[in-house]
């Protein structure tokens, strides 16, 4: 099974292809003004990336603020699960999220919350730009299991 989760955010549109054991592929691009247009453009690109056709994925969940922009959807899920899913897949053994995507990476910012938290164990997901993507292809994932038990 071949699903997509795309995060249109307002300053970017992360796309990640899942195969329910990796991640095929993955892009972050600006959200620019034209978002619609953008997150339709860059899915394109994607499985044009990974040699696939719109008809090879079984199933496309968007998120983010621009969640309800992406026509070709199967359905919208919200950031704060879609993140949740994607960082645990990513660090399994994680018990708390505090932030994820782009500021993740800033090391002013991961010092704060080491200083803040008083935890120096702070992890940060090898892409966390994609967290939310990763984790709507996810439950996109999620999804179709439960549809085919039934």
């Amino acid at each position: 099974m071949l699903t997509c989760g795309i995060d249109i955010g307002a300053r970017t549109i992360d796309i990640a292809l899942f195969d329910s054991a990796q991640i095929l592929e993955s892009c972050v691009i600006d959200t620019g003004a034209f978002p619609k247009k953008n997150a339709m453009d860059a899915f394109e690109n994607i499985l044009r990336m990974a040699g696939v056709t719109r008809s090879d994925v079984d199933r496309t969940i968007a998120t983010g603020y621009g969640r309800n922009y992406f026509e070709e959807a199967d359905r919208a899920a919200t950031e704060i699960l879609c993140h949740a899913k994607g960082v645990a897949y990513l660090i399994p053994s994680v018990r708390t999220i505090i932030d994820t995507g782009g500021v993740a990476r800033n090391e002013g910012v991961l010092q704060a919350l080491k200083q803040e938290t008083g935890n120096d164990n702070i992890k940060v997901p090898p892409e966390p730009q994609i967290t939310g993507a990763l984790g709507a292809a996810i439950i996109a994932m999620e999804d179709l299991h439960r549809e085919r038990i039934k």
